[in-house]
């Protein structure tokens, strides 16, 4: 069978719920004195990949950071909305 588009009638699609365990930060690029833009990669507790979003840091947020990695994952948690777990050690 070749590539075959079926039309239908919609249908809500709700993705199985997956927690996310822990997130990697990567800096893709920076624009001196400008913003930067930042990839988070978010993981489940066995390491399997949930989902990649780029963040892109206005002047403002930019200024925050100072190029100081603390800052900057206290800048990317901030703006996700999500805490530091502070008990886990690695």
């Amino acid at each position: 069978m070749n590539n075959t588009r079926i039309d239908i009638n919609p249908e809500p699609f709700v993705p199985p719920v997956r927690i996310i365990h822990h997130l990697e930060l990567q800096v893709i690029n920076i624009e001196l004195f400008k913003r930067a833009t930042i990839m988070v990669s978010m993981f489940d507790e066995l390491g399997g990949i949930i989902e990649n979003k780029c963040l892109y840091l206005t002047k403002e947020q930019y200024d925050l950071w100072n190029h100081d990695d603390e800052t900057l994952v206290s800048l990317v948690l901030a703006i996700l909305g999500y805490t530091k777990n502070n008990d886990i050690t690695l």
